[in-house]
């Protein structure tokens, strides 16, 4: 649990800045509308939607 907790700021940072990078390479493209991306994004702002894109990738890796 040490390593996460070491580098959780830049890990999270790396995460947010690879979500705004995949929103911006789709949206020169149509994101799917039955996807979950579709729906927050129609709602919510660009960065807070990067914010959980971001937090989707975090839980999905391990814990380091």
């Amino acid at each position: 649990m040490k390593c996460v907790l070491l580098h959780q700021a830049d890990i999270r940072r790396l995460l947010i800045i690879g979500a705004m990078s995949r929103l911006n390479g789709l949206g020169r493209r149509s994101i799917p509308e039955d996807s979950w991306l579709a729906r927050i994004s129609a709602r919510k702002p660009r960065m807070l939607v990067a914010i959980a894109r971001a937090n989707r990738w975090r839980g999905r890796s391990g814990p380091c």
